[in-house]
């Protein structure tokens, strides 16, 4: 197999059989490649953007600018090669030669209708900075997998950097090549872009075709949509990249005739704005609608398989995750997947496109992969990995070593988290993935801290009298407040002393917040305050609270100062919940684990010179102990995952632990 080509379609057996290894052992060595994500902050300080000439109007010279002072700059999404629908013709724009001098122009390569259009939305903005990749990042560069060019450095550079050049832009714009052409195509468009078609329903299917739109008006907006979503801008592998990162900032620009001008205007500018010859659309409502219209779909028997195969297109290229994927989801399955159905020229992007997507620290030297002739896909599982992914290791019901990387990425990837409510589902789980991972033969190595549960403490007997708070001032809210001095209240009762004493220390300093930025303003006292909200309205709705205290897994006893200093949210009528935020807090029963594994690591902030890409992490799961290993000179729980719990943790003065999550059973004995 070539160091360009692609094994996504081998199974796991099939790659530890290639590979003539197993395939824990390749996991292992290619970790030995991963490096940390350092993007060269010069690159945007320095961020070389395109001006149009004063008085020649095919001329545009170099300006350096700072992307983090000066965002007003159009970040440029467009596949490099032509189609159909565009004129191929370049030259026409002469671009600043980067080592010749001011007065030194070279004709761009860049095809002139690309040009024509983004300058046109320039003017339109009064917008006077392009970035563009084929001439703000240096391309010239040999093909050596290892090299010290400077040139080939200052590109690499470039191309770590140039997820942010998308995101720190105020106007990152996408053109697309195929147009809108028919009048009805232009009025189908609209009644999509204005949710029209669909209506919304508190029950199952969510949504559904609404009463005024009869089945073909309905089939026709899907075909446009598969027709908009088959440009080639959506295939490119870099392209994902750039509109995932563009966010809601991100625009297309499509193409249309001229004949369709007056009508355009006559729905105003809030769909497409006024630009000439062109629809200005936000991406984000773009794919909100379209989704909405496949998710519709779904009420209708008997689809075509054209109507399948037309759906399948559209939520691949053009859909919103916050739609396709249940809340309790991680998004990383999907971004990996997606970005394989991209073009790419060289396979070993994908691992820097889904890092930059996924947000991932850590990352994998690719030149030193290749030369070790690695698997691609498998240098993804490592990747998702190494970055703390959190896996379900329970045993399969379906062979692993049948399975391909992304099969087992997706049957393996947790699907139980749960957000509070005063956060977003898919962003919050986004967070949710093991500090430090390191991968052994038994499996994945972490720290964190292991709590042992114990009392429970019953809502309704919680006293809800209104109490008397010593400070109403702070970030939390007035509700709060009185429900955790209540609390605090009832654990003095229990004389539970040092929990009740850490409650109100913890209230004390959210009181003072504004004056203690060192707490108020860091991951710590955001986590904290949020854990505390959700303690409150656990109170509100009658849950059940659990006590807990610090457990010493080489003793497997608790600590010797067990005094409890946690209270997790449980709810002991598993069976008699419906509603979902509740139904997700459940007791741990007499026959199930008694354990919460909780990590938390706040992003690394980098350097002066370096920005690292990364998150705040958090971890709260009941666990399963299995046992214990010895790693190094270490004695370490091995502990399988199960299921989300939320709760108010105070572990100052407490070292963390290691711990060993082992790898799916049947991953091991995937051999040669």
């Amino acid at each position: 197999m070539s160091a360009n080509e692609s094994d996504t379609e081998q199974s796991l057996q099939q790659i530890a059989h290639c590979h003539g290894r197993s395939i824990i052992s390749l996991l292992i060595d290619i970790q030995e490649s991963k490096v940390e994500q350092k993007i060269f902050l010069p690159f945007l300080k320095n961020l070389e953007c395109l001006r149009l000439h004063k008085h020649k109007p095919t001329h545009l010279y170099r300006q350096l600018v700072d992307a983090f002072e000066n965002p007003s700059y159009v970040a440029l999404s467009y596949p490099w090669d032509g189609c159909k629908f565009e004129d191929l013709s370049h030259g026409r724009y002469k671009v600043q030669s980067r080592d010749g001098g001011r007065t030194s122009f070279d004709s761009s390569e860049v095809r002139d209708c690309v040009f024509d259009r983004i300058l046109k939305y320039m003017h339109r903005f009064r917008l006077k900075l392009l970035w563009i990749d084929r001439h703000s990042i240096r391309q010239q560069t040999c093909d050596e997998v290892e090299c010290a060019h400077l040139e080939c450095s200052q590109k690499r550079e470039g191309l770590k950097a140039m997820d942010l050049v998308y995101k720190h832009s105020d106007h990152p714009v996408a053109l697309l090549a195929t147009p809108v052409e028919a009048r009805n195509d232009l009025k189908l468009l609209v009644r999509i872009l204005s949710g029209d078609l669909v209506s919304t329903s508190r029950r199952q299917p969510r949504f559904r075709l609404s009463e005024q739109t009869n089945a073909r008006e309905a089939t026709d907006a899907l075909m446009l949509l598969k027709k908009l979503t088959s440009d080639p801008w959506w295939k490119r592998g870099w392209v994902f990249q750039e509109s995932y990162r563009g966010g809601a900032a991100m625009c297309l620009l499509i193409p249309h005739p001229p004949h369709l001008e007056r009508l355009k205007r006559s729905f105003g500018t809030t769909l497409f704005n006024d630009i000439c010859a062109e629809l200005c659309i936000d991406l984000v409502k773009f794919s909100y609608e379209a989704t909405r219209l496949c998710l519709a779909f779904q009420g209708v028997k008997f689809p075509s398989p054209q109507t399948q195969q037309a759906i399948s297109q559209i939520t691949t290229t053009a859909g919103r995750y916050t739609l396709l994927l249940e809340k309790h989801e991680s998004m990383s399955p999907t971004i990996i997947s997606d970005i394989g159905k991209r073009d790419v020229k060289q396979q070993w992007d994908r691992l820097a496109i889904a890092a930059n997507c996924c947000q991932y620290s850590t990352r994998l030297d690719v030149r030193e992969l290749q030369q070790k002739e690695h698997s691609i896909s498998l240098s993804m599982l490592a990747l998702w990995l190494l970055n703390g992914e959190i896996f379900r290791n329970k045993k399969a019901t379906a062979p692993l070593s049948q399975m391909t990387v992304l099969e087992f990425i997706t049957s393996h990837s947790f699907k139980g988290f749960y957000a509070p409510l005063s956060r977003r589902s898919l962003t919050f789980n986004k967070g949710c993935r093991f500090p430090d991972a390191k991968l052994t033969p038994r499996g994945v190595l972490t720290r964190g801290h292991l709590w042992k549960l114990g009392r429970p403490i019953q809502s309704r007997e919680i006293n809800r009298q209104p109490s008397w708070v010593d400070d109403p001032t702070g970030k939390l809210s007035l509700h709060d407040r009185q429900r955790l001095t209540q609390l605090a209240n009832m654990l003095r009762v229990l004389r539970h002393f040092a929990l009740e004493g850490q409650l109100r220390k913890f209230l004390k300093r959210d009181a003072r917040g504004e004056f203690d930025d060192r707490f108020a303003d860091t991951f710590a006292g955001s986590y904290m305050r949020t854990m505390a909200s959700e303690i409150a309205d656990a109170i509100d709705q009658g849950l059940t609270l659990r006590l807990a205290c610090m457990w010493e897994p080489s003793t497997q006893r608790s600590s010797y100062r067990s005094s409890y200093r946690a209270v997790f949210i449980c709810n002991d009528d598993d069976d008699d919940v419906e509603d979902d935020r509740v139904g997700i807090r459940r007791s741990v029963q007499a026959n199930r684990p008694s354990l919460i594994f909780t990590a938390s690591c706040p992003k690394s902030e980098g350097s002066a010179v370096y920005q690292v890409t990364d998150l705040d992490r958090h971890v709260s799961l009941e666990v399963q102990q299995l046992g214990s290993v010895k790693e190094g000179n270490r004695i370490v729980s091995q502990l399988r995952v199960g299921r989300w719990v939320l709760g108010l943790c105070f572990f100052g003065g407490f070292e963390t632990t290691s711990v060993l999550f082992p790898w799916p059973p049947g991953l091991e004995a995937i051999v040669p």
